[in-house]
């Protein structure tokens, strides 16, 4: 190996250790600034990562990185991940519109150390003026569940759902499905299950004589952002439309000696009865022709006259009727030789702004979503 001309023999000990760090003249190769930027474009409810477009030169050996990250000009107080190298990505949760972010990248190689900060973004406000609709789709008692996918930029949605109608005759009208209003925060890209509930079926009598299906709208990981319970059936005129309409609460209606119930549970129907009980988020409804609940798929129960897609319970004779799917659903007071009514199903409302209002909606159910 050629010695470089300014060599002093007395550094022959340290020659292998200073050949990476050393011009021909012995001259120390300082560590330089790398080059950092912020990626991708900035977006509310989107991952934010400190990127290095050009690397560390020089040094005396492995070059190692790191990020610490400022928010409007104080030091970043949540938990940054990494993507790359240490702590440079800071979660979507903590990417809201109107602030500001800068990182500054560490680079050392053991001996020098450099620092340096990509240039400052601020988070766009979230992206405003779409709307989606969603209508029923299928034929009692089957339908099929739909997706909506949160647009880029987007971040807060307004969602109005409505249940669907339960059953009707002519002299005692209908029993109007809930209507529901809520805001939510999401995070682009995100994905909403949206089932949207339909009118009880006709039975062979063309009277519908059972519950009308709930609309859930579902965020990721199965949660509940809103939920309209679908009306029951009051063939006889003997409960009160409290009870059998499409609730603003979330437990479900209920007629004669059925217990009510909530928090997600199916309602009930009296034993020997022919009614089907509405199904909720959570299970099915009780009785021969109970609604499958929401996480049982929402088929309506039923055979002679089937209830509605999203959990309405069916009549299966005699004198059976269909309580309202929903968060809850409703319960069945009919026995095997009186009409008593099957009550609605209850709503869910996890949003801000709320506003709810039972028994609003004819015909069937139907997801409204605004940004």
């Amino acid at each position: 190996m050629a010695i470089p001309p300014c060599y002093d023999g007395r550094m022959a000990s340290r020659w292998i250790l200073l050949l990476l760090s050393v011009t021909a003249c012995g001259e120390v190769l300082h560590l330089g600034e790398p080059v950092v930027d912020i990626s991708p474009a900035p977006a509310p409810r989107t991952d934010l990562t400190c990127v290095i477009t050009t690397p560390a030169m020089g040094g005396s050996g492995p070059i190692t990185y790191s990020a610490s990250w400022q928010r409007d000009g104080m030091a970043y107080t949540g938990t940054p991940t990494t993507t790359m190298f240490a702590n440079d990505t800071v979660p979507a949760v903590d990417v809201a519109p109107g602030v500001n972010y800068e990182c500054t990248v560490t680079a050392t190689d053991g001996v020098e150390t450099v620092t340096v900060s990509a240039p400052a973004v601020m988070i766009p406000p979230c992206a405003t003026g779409g709307m989606a609709m969603f209508a029923a789709n299928g034929s009692p008692p089957n339908g099929t569940a739909q997706e909506f996918i949160v647009p880029p930029s987007v971040c807060r949605i307004t969602i109005e759902a409505g249940g669907a109608e339960g059953g009707f005759t002519g002299t005692m009208g209908a029993t109007f499905g809930a209507k529901i209003i809520g805001t939510v925060d999401v995070f682009p890209h995100s994905t909403l299950r949206i089932l949207v509930g339909q009118q009880a079926g006709l039975s062979s009598g063309q009277q519908r004589l059972s519950g009308g299906g709930g609309t859930f709208v579902i965020g990721p990981g199965n949660k509940p952002l809103v939920i309209a319970g679908g009306g029951g059936s009051n063939f006889a005129g003997t409960i009160v439309p409290a009870e059998s309409v499409g609730r603003s609460v979330t437990s479900g209606g209920t007629a004669g000696a059925s217990a009510r119930v909530d928090n997600g549970a199916g309602g009930n129907s009296v034993a020997g009865s022919q009614s089907g009980a509405g199904g909720g988020f959570l299970a099915s409804g009780g009785g021969p022709g109970g609604g499958a609940g929401y996480n049982l798929g929402g088929t309506g129960g039923g055979t002679e006259a089937s209830g509605g897609y999203g959990g309405g319970g069916g009549r299966t004779g005699g004198f059976g009727e269909g309580g309202g799917g929903g968060y809850s659903g409703g319960s069945c007071g009919d026995t095997a030789s009186a009409w008593v009514g099957c009550g609605g199903g209850g709503s869910l409302n996890a949003g801000m702004n709320p506003s709810n209002t039972a028994g609003a909606v004819t015909g069937n159910g139907y997801a409204k979503i605004t940004w």
